[in-house]
């Protein structure tokens, strides 16, 4: 609940004391499937989408990932029993979750820290730390009330630490909020949702439909505007053969154009960001880094051979490199879809 809806962001803070105490408690032959059966449930719910393309691919990916939470339960009950489990606990949760943006085929999506964005007065800390501190803080906080629940010997030396650390947090916040500078200079961007069903989008007969509905939009806007259309907004493949149709047709808008578009170059395809200009002319493009596994790749293909992805295409490639772009003499970066979960491309 605490990634889905605002208002219940604040359950994520208490959410683990009771999975602490099945770690303490149970066996470990029980254990296994407690904490499999809690991983399960905490990804199978935030993964769900995965589902519309493949439910063998999302059991799959589900059951891969909810082995994390079997590590942390297991290795857990070793540090709840040692000195220093504020610490070591935390920390263990967060080495997990960094081996499970980094191991295989790397998936950064759910990652506790996440779930606080509404919540702009607790994060601004992650500019500095990443947020994996905010995953860590919250995972120290549910271990505090752990040990405040058990009485445990010093849980108040560890009240006023975890009071400070929050504070020190919240200071932080506070300061980066009132320091934006809100009169520096501005760009005006026009965001464009052109609310095309996912199963229609790649569709012969909707194309010229899709194509006159991102003329249209474009024209509402301002023409000073950079407007950025979707991922894969654009109903045709680019290639080398049609490139030239392709920039001819955004000449007409006169607009500076940032559009996602699916290139193919040989045989393969990859999920792009093109950048116009007014004159119709090509500047720039970024060819996406992190795919996601089983919507635009199957990872170990040769052992999936009987699932799709969820494009028309097939498999999309990787691209190579990060790309900056330029724009009024101010540098950006384009992050596609799932690549905002990963702060090192962040």
């Amino acid at each position: 609940m605490s990634f889905f809806r605002s208002q219940f962001s604040f359950l994520v803070w208490f959410s683990f004391v009771f999975f602490l105490f099945v770690i303490e408690k149970v066996e470990r032959r029980t254990l296994f499937l407690y904490s499999l059966l809690g991983g399960f449930s905490y990804f199978i719910t935030i993964l769900f989408w995965v589902g519309y393309v493949t439910k063998i691919g999302l059991f799959s990916l589900t059951l891969y990932l909810s082995l994390y939470w079997v590590a942390f339960a297991y290795l857990g009950k070793f540090f709840l029993r040692v000195p220093f489990s504020l610490i070591t606990l935390p920390s263990l949760w967060v080495i997990l979750e960094f081996f499970r943006e980094n191991i295989w085929a790397g998936f950064g999506w759910a990652i506790l820290g996440y779930s606080q964005y509404p919540n702009s007065f607790l994060i601004q800390s992650a500019d500095l730390l990443g947020v994996k501190f905010i995953s860590w803080l919250i995972l120290l906080f549910n271990v505090v009330l752990y040990d405040l629940i058990k009485k445990k010997k010093g849980v108040l030396r560890e009240v006023i630490s975890l009071s400070i650390l929050i504070l020190a947090n919240l200071g932080y916040s506070i300061y980066r909020i009132n320091s934006l500078d809100t009169h520096s200079e501005k760009i005006s961007l026009a965001l464009i949702q052109t609310n095309i069903p996912q199963d229609l989008k790649w569709k012969s007969f909707y194309a010229h439909q899709i194509i006159r509905r991102l003329k249209n939009l474009a024209k509402k806007t301002s023409s000073t505007s950079l407007v950025i259309y979707p991922e894969a907004s654009y109903p045709f493949v680019v290639k080398e053969s049609n490139f030239e149709e392709f920039v001819n047709f955004f000449a007409e808008f006169k607009r500076n154009i940032l559009i996602g578009v699916v290139e193919k170059e040989e045989d393969k395809f990859y999920n792009c960001a093109f950048l116009i200009n007014r004159k119709g002319e090509f500047v720039n493009k970024y060819r996406k880094l992190k795919l996601v596994p089983f919507g635009e790749y199957i990872p170990l293909r040769r052992f999936f051979r009987f699932l799709d992805v969820i494009n028309a295409m097939g498999d999309i490639s990787p691209g190579r490199e990060f790309k900056i772009f330029n724009y009024q003499g101010k540098r950006f970066a384009v992050l596609i879809c799932f690549e905002d979960t990963f702060p090192f491309v962040v």
